[in-house]
């Protein structure tokens, strides 16, 4: 790979510092992957590829033609153009694939957020909670144990709720269910009678 980054550089006519500059990165950076000290990462190579209109095969394998074709397509050539990222170039591949009226939802979407805040008055880059930073909902809401009571409580409050809806309240029942339960039972009951 380092002799393929000096190949382009050089079919280019471009010094290391040109190179770096166009990439964004340090001269001593292309100079390091040229001795083959370091090897490019994935999003560097992606930019090689992209900036320099290189073949992404040849460049990893050496395989096929060191240049792609000039673009054809007009969104290939839009992103050649303006050197739009891979994320820039999804984004309109995307936009231009919805179908019209979907666009036109977006474009109406983003036309009322404008009406808003030009018909209000709000400078939209202030923070929307002012100028100290929000409190906890616990806070907001002063919820605590205490406040919320006991299981007893809770209890109580629920059992005076549902007798204001007339629901009768639960009882516990005990189903006996052989004769040996109901003598064990009367045993206890005569026990505790005691």
């Amino acid at each position: 790979m380092k002799e393929r980054i000096k190949k382009i550089r050089k079919e280019l006519d471009l010094t290391q510092q040109k190179f770096a500059d166009k990439l964004g990165v340090k001269r001593n950076t292309i100079a390091m992957y040229e001795m083959g000290k370091t090897v490019p990462s994935k999003q560097t190579i992606t930019s090689i590829c992209r900036e320099f209109n290189v073949n992404k095969e040849w460049f990893l394998n050496g395989t096929g033609e060191m240049f792609k074709a000039a673009p054809s397509d007009v969104l290939d050539q839009l992103a050649y153009k303006y050197h739009l990222s891979e994320a820039d170039y999804v984004m309109v591949e995307k936009f231009i694939n919805m179908r019209p009226e979907a666009r036109r939802a977006i474009f109406d979407y983003m036309q009322e957020v404008n009406a808003a805040f030009a018909n209000s008055g709000i400078d939209p880059h202030i923070p929307a909670y002012g100028n100290k930073p929000p409190e906890p909902m616990d806070e907001i809401l002063n919820i605590s144990q205490e406040h919320l009571g006991t299981p007893d409580s809770v209890a109580a409050a629920e059992a005076e709720y549902e007798k204001s809806l007339g629901i009768v309240p639960k009882t516990k029942s005990v189903v006996l269910n052989t004769t040996a339960d109901i003598k064990e039972s009367n045993n206890k009951v005569y026990k505790i009678s005691n």
